[in-house]
């Protein structure tokens, strides 16, 4: 090649590096791009290490966790990177996968020969874009966890704020039953319309003095003196209302002694929580009627 040839030659090679050294620079922002719209931290990380042998003469050996350093190199990187020793590699270097607020492992590298300042410079800022995208990654999966998390209390609240309503309403509901003094019959109705389910009141042994709802029975089951008894006693032993079997029963025991039961009919099992509160404000709102039509009798005698 002639003098003037090598002069254009030489004029050419920096104009055709900075080309090169642009369209490098375009690539990665399109794996930047990648990195972004990718569902997880294991595809970024894939797609870093695939990129590494189109920016620079070497290959990715890995990626070294920041939990679990020294898995590649047999000893902890350096938080700003540096070379590390590999066999069977003449040069390898561990470049620090970092965003402004942390540092999640090193990206590692190694080559046969040093790999020039602009290939180790793309290598640098690929690292640190995929470090970025590793940032971003993690704080969307934080903002929707912790989205899901005041959804989950929303819900808890609203449920809570329902529930009291509901035991408002079932209050309210009873008492004015109470303050009227609609007696047996008022209740078991009260309880009926709060729950959707046939009410029964009994008094202490079984015989029926009030119902609400369809599908009366007639003649009205009674249990024996012994199964009434036994029926008795487990619902005392019992903080809440009982289910014996296709009923569910509340006893109105004012003053620990048993004057009355009151029972909701529900062979489906379909009774919940708000039935059971009902269930229980209507063996309450019993128990103050008992009381009241025993004092009333004391007091005649």
């Amino acid at each position: 090649m002639s003098a003037p040839e090598l002069d254009v030659a030489r004029e050419l090679e920096p104009a055709q590096l900075r080309r090169g050294l642009l369209s490098t620079m375009r690539s990665l922002l399109v794996l930047a791009q990648l990195m972004t719209e990718s569902t997880g931290e294991r595809q970024m990380l894939d797609l870093a290490l695939t990129a590494v042998p189109s920016l620079a003469r070497c290959r990715a050996v890995g990626v070294e966790r920041a939990e679990a350093p020294g898995r590649l190199t047999g000893r902890v990187p350096d938080a700003a990177g540096g070379p590390v020793e590999l066999d069977g590699a003449m040069w390898a270097w561990a470049y620090p996968l970092g965003s402004a607020t942390a540092t999640f492992g090193h990206l590692v590298v190694a080559a046969d020969v040093e790999p020039s300042g602009e290939e180790q410079f793309l290598l640098r800022a690929l690292a640190q874009q995929t470090g970025a995208a590793l940032a971003n990654q993690r704080l969307h999966a934080q903002e929707l966890a912790t989205a899901a998390e005041l959804s989950e209390v929303n819900d808890r609240l609203r449920g809570t704020v329902g529930a009291l309503e509901r035991s408002m309403e079932i209050h309210a509901r009873l008492t004015a039953v109470a303050v009227s003094g609609e007696g047996w019959d008022g209740i078991a109705r009260a309880v009926h319309e709060l729950t959707g389910l046939p009410v029964a009141i009994e008094d202490r042994y079984g015989n029926l003095r009030a119902w609400a709802g369809p599908n009366r029975p007639d003649p009205y089951p009674k249990d024996s003196v012994v199964g009434r008894e036994q029926l008795l006693r487990r619902a005392l032993r019992a903080v809440r209302p009982i289910r014996d079997g296709g009923r569910v029963v509340a006893l109105a025991h004012p003053q620990g002694d048993v004057l009355g039961v009151i029972v909701l009919v529900d062979p489906g099992q379909t009774a919940g929580e708000p039935e059971l509160m009902a269930l229980e404000h209507g063996a309450t709102i019993l128990a103050m009627e008992l009381a009241r039509v025993r004092s009333l009798a004391e007091s005649e005698l």
